[in-house]
């Protein structure tokens, strides 16, 4: 079997051992936007800069953190990608008890693919592994281009016969470093628990640090924080070598795939000098349906207007309703995603530079009179994506944010609404990797947090909600990285008189 062949067998494998039993491993810097946009091979669920803390967090759907990952990285991406897009540096190390748990068979084909790379000269013993010592740990390295992202195998030939004779000392090395391992471990602990203290407290349900070597200090190895399946890692070395497309922030904004509510306080400057035109979108709850009993009829939108008192904002949209002399909007009563997308056009050509969407009540219910696409959640998530697609390509600088429908008590929607829910943050990611500026917001916990008496109707929030709804959609828009917002194209749209108020 040849050696694609034989590393794609092996991946597959490996991939099956190791889903869902190790944490995950990533080795960041310059390749970090090329694994992100793989799409054939491997998937983000989410990338978040948070330079307030001088960390980037990356959740990979599939990586390893075994002796296996220079092999398993060749196999995933190919000799030639490899050669373009990936730098490592390999090293020995000594994983035999690890390995007991592969079968036979794998570990065979390992000792060949390692006789392949380190030739005869290397103990039986020892596997490759990856030293995380790349771009973003050593930022005063070059990591443009070809020159420094060297084939894994040009690698190791450049450096045989240093690493065979490395490799026939390390194993005198062993016992040493071993000692050596539990003395900085104890000394380390401390500040590695200190550390970690200062973090617990922002990052609710931290489990765990991960430390690259025991041989090096915090000092000169960014500790990984290890949390379900993101790891944190300081990013400074590593937004530096990043393509500017990715949009990274460049303050102390928090990039993220999908918000969740923080309670920000109002009045706060969203982009200093940059008017907001904001064009709300969506359906009845957009619309602002039955907050006119015993209200304003604005909705939202009244309440977050008040929350952005020291931004200026113009409402755009072809639609109005309730009392506010700009309550615009481009939302309908009662219809679907399809119908919001057939329509939605007028009110793009506004040129909104903030586009909030919340829509797909209305196609999980299951009235098909009323969800007349059907109400199959993929379908509809399908459907969402299309009228993103839709925002962006009529306002390719507008800021996007899609909002996870809220929830319901209707016991016959409340299933498809929350299956739903789960698929809108991919939705999101497919268009953020096409390098558009659309985030995920959360309002999946609107409900559960505040209680069903939050809704008039087990779907239309009650006036007290419509105004809670104002502050999420305010605490999410402070969310926004800073440098995304920019100026709105065009004049401001032009308002008759007749339309200032209208039931």
């Amino acid at each position: 079997m040849d050696s694609p062949a034989r590393f794609a067998l092996l991946a597959s494998q490996v991939k099956d051992y190791l889903r869902g039993n190790v944490e995950p491993h990533l080795n960041a810097g310059e390749h970090l936007n090329y694994l992100r946009n793989y799409k054939p091979r491997i998937e983000f669920d989410r990338i978040t800069l948070d330079p307030e803390n001088r960390m980037l967090i990356i959740s990979p759907k599939i990586f390893s953190e075994t002796v296996l990952d220079a092999i398993l990285a060749q196999a995933i991406y190919g000799r030639e990608e490899m050669r373009k897009h990936c730098w490592f540096r390999l090293m020995y190390s000594s994983h035999a008890a690890r390995l007991d748990s592969f079968p036979k068979e794998m570990i065979d084909e390992l000792r060949q693919m390692r006789t392949e790379l380190y030739g005869e000269g290397s103990p039986a013993n020892l596997y490759p592994t990856i030293e995380d010592d790349g771009p973003l740990l050593t930022p005063t390295v070059s990591v443009t281009g070809n020159n420094v992202a060297e084939d894994i195998f040009a690698l190791v030939s450049k450096q045989k016969e240093e690493t065979i004779a490395l490799g026939r000392k390390h194993e005198a090395e062993l016992f040493e470093q071993h000692e050596e391992k539990i003395e900085l471990d104890e000394k380390h602990e401390a500040e590695l628990r200190e550390l970690f203290d200062t973090t617990v407290e922002q990052y609710p349900g931290l489990s765990g640090i991960w430390h690259p070597t025991p041989k090096k200090r915090i000092s000169d190895f960014s500790p990984v924080f290890i949390k379900a399946n993101s790891m944190r890692l300081y990013w400074a070395a590593a937004a530096a070598v990043l393509p500017d497309s990715l949009g990274l922030p460049t303050s102390s904004a928090k990039m993220d795939t999908m918000m969740e509510f923080r309670n920000t306080p109002p009045g706060r400057k969203i982009e200093s000098g940059v008017e907001l035109r904001i064009l709300p979108v969506g359906d009845s709850i957009t619309v602002g349906f039955g907050s006119e009993f015993g209200g304003d009829g604005d909705g939202y939108r009244r309440q977050l207007r008040d929350d952005l008192s020291a931004n200026k904002v113009v409402f755009a949209g072809t639609e109005t309703a309730g009392t506010m002399d700009d309550g615009y909007f481009a939302a309908w009563n009662g219809k679907t995603i399809q119908f919001i997308a057939d329509h939605i056009d007028p009110s793009l050509e506004q040129r909104p530079n903030v586009v909030l969407v919340a829509a797909g009540t209305n196609d999980m219910n299951p009235n098909h009179a009323v969800s007349t696409e059907g109400n199959d959640p993929v379908q509809a998530a399908n459907r969402l994506g299309k009228l993103v697609d839709r925002i962006v390509g009529k306002c390719p600088d507008a800021t996007v944010l899609v909002a996870l429908i809220i929830d319901t008590c209707d016991q016959s929607q409340e299933p498809q609404t929350q299956k739903f829910q789960k698929l809108i943050p991919g939705v999101v990611q497919k268009r953020r990797d096409a390098g558009h500026h659309v985030i995920a917001v959360d309002f999946a916990t609107f409900v559960p947090k505040h209680g069903n008496k939050i809704l008039r109707d087990c779907i239309h929030p009650t006036n007290g909600g419509y105004k809670i709804m104002g502050d999420y959609w305010y605490d999410f828009l402070t969310q926004i990285p800073r440098g995304w917002i920019r100026a709105p194209v065009g004049k401001d749209p032009s308002r008759p008189s007749s339309q200032l108020t209208r039931d």
